[in-house]
């Protein structure tokens, strides 16, 4: 399972393979800021430092974020997956 690491905060938690990253914290007990869950409020936007995480590929198309934005490095944790152990920036 891979590890989120929350720089900011210094907390940590596991996800597993088909869980958000929003999930994951849930499950963990740690509040990550959000309000739509959907991928359009955009109150879940965070920085990725390290690793890799993608987006739901079925709702990719949908989420409000644009490709500057991931090229970036920013991702939309309520609908994201991390592939590898990753730091983000919360």
């Amino acid at each position: 399972m891979p590890t989120v690491k929350l720089v900011v905060s210094g907390q940590s938690f596991e996800v597993e393979p088909d869980e958000t990253i929003m999930e994951g914290a849930e499950r963990a007990g740690i509040f990550l800021a959000h309000s739509c869950l959907s991928g359009t409020c955009r109150a879940c936007m965070t920085r990725v430092l390290a690793g890799i995480v993608e987006h739901d590929p079925e709702y990719a198309d949908d989420i409000n974020i644009d490709r500057f934005e991931i090229e970036d490095g920013f991702r939309l944790l309520c609908s994201a997956f991390a592939r590898t152990d990753v730091e983000l920036e919360r």
